[in-house]
């Protein structure tokens, strides 16, 4: 890819030298630099076997490939031509890049590769505009919020494979901010850190923002009520270990807003991940999906979310000098 430049500029000799010089000479079997003829989908499909094939022994190549794809992905998302984008995510669904990523994240390689991962998963699904790492709906309002042949796809692949270390993977990312949520937050009424401390608020901030992340690719996954992605994320049916996806969500914000005290001292991007955690159940339970209606309201989704209207939310409010930020306007409707 770095000297495709080269390969195909008719005025190098690299180039020159592979073309037929008589009338009945031919280019070798395999080899035509001709730029018309390099498409997206081959340098992918190129890309993505040697990912699967180098899977666990060449993490460098496969940071390259991810962030290739990224970009390839970005730059046509920026450039706002949505059709353009839906015939590009076909693409790479094509070339098996989704099955590449869905390996990825069943892997769980190294942080870094995971959580990119995760990132390209929303990419190939989203149709709408990117901000940070949410997504918005598009402005033509005939349009799908989601590509629903990548996300049909994506389906397939996980129910004809094994993707337990995908969902335990979002166990742990969820786990360990549940369990971090109580000691950062002790940490608030301190009046100073140590270096130790400062560092677990740090790492407590990234997680959040990681299981953000992840909430939105998973809502994505089942954008639109789709019933059977609904039903797998409520058990794996075939794997050798299954994960339940509302039960981990709930948990998660059973920790965040375990009661009024806790909601009073909760900064702006734990109230950003408890919207997260409400609309990711919402989608899982809208449709209507009974029996995952059923099993969050024995949960004691509906406490927590009566817990949440009732909530004041004071750190917030002194923070942004207002009795009722927006965010806080947003996360209550969100639990109505």
């Amino acid at each position: 890819i770095t000297t495709i430049a080269e390969l195909t500029d008719p005025g190098r000799k690299e180039y020159v030298r592979r073309l037929p010089t008589g009338p009945k000479d031919c280019l070798p079997d395999g080899v035509d630099f001709r730029r018309t003829l390099i498409t997206t989908e081959a340098v992918i499909v190129r890309c993505v076997r040697h990912g699967a094939d180098n899977l666990r022994s060449d993490l460098g190549s496969m940071r390259l490939i991810q962030r290739l794809m990224l970009s390839v992905l970005e730059t046509v998302r920026n450039s706002g031509d949505v059709q353009l984008l839906l015939k590009l995510q076909v693409s790479f669904f094509r070339s098996g890049a989704a099955s590449l990523i869905i390996q990825l994240l069943d892997s769980n390689l190294a942080e870094d590769i995971t959580k990119m991962a995760w990132t390209l998963l929303s990419e190939v699904l989203c149709t709408g505009r990117r901000v940070g790492d949410i997504f918005e709906a598009p402005d033509d309002d005939s349009l799908s919020f989601v590509n629903k042949t990548v996300q049909q796809g994506i389906l397939d692949v996980c129910i004809h494979g094994d993707d337990s270390g995908m969902w335990e993977s979002v166990w742990q990312v969820m786990h360990y901010v549940s369990q971090s949520t109580r000691l950062v937050q002790s940490l608030r009424h301190l009046p100073s850190l140590t270096d130790s401390e400062a560092r677990q608020v740090g790492d407590y901030i990234e997680y959040l923002s990681y299981a953000v992340r992840i909430m939105e690719a998973v809502r994505l996954m089942v954008e639109g009520h789709y019933y059977a992605m609904q039903e797998y994320l409520f058990s794996q049916l075939g794997n050798a270990r299954s994960c339940n996806v509302l039960e981990i969500v709930l948990g998660l914000l059973a920790r965040l807003c375990k009661d009024p005290a806790v909601a009073d001292i909760s900064e702006p991007y734990e109230v950003d991940c408890l919207s997260h955690c409400l609309t990711l159940l919402m989608e899982l339970a809208q449709g209507p999906n009974v029996r995952n209606q059923d099993y969050l309201s024995t949960m004691g989704v509906v406490d927590r979310c009566l817990m949440l209207c009732s909530a004041n939310f004071q750190r917030i409010q002194k923070q942004s000098d207002d009795l009722y930020p927006s965010p806080i306007r947003l996360l209550k409707a969100s639990s109505l």
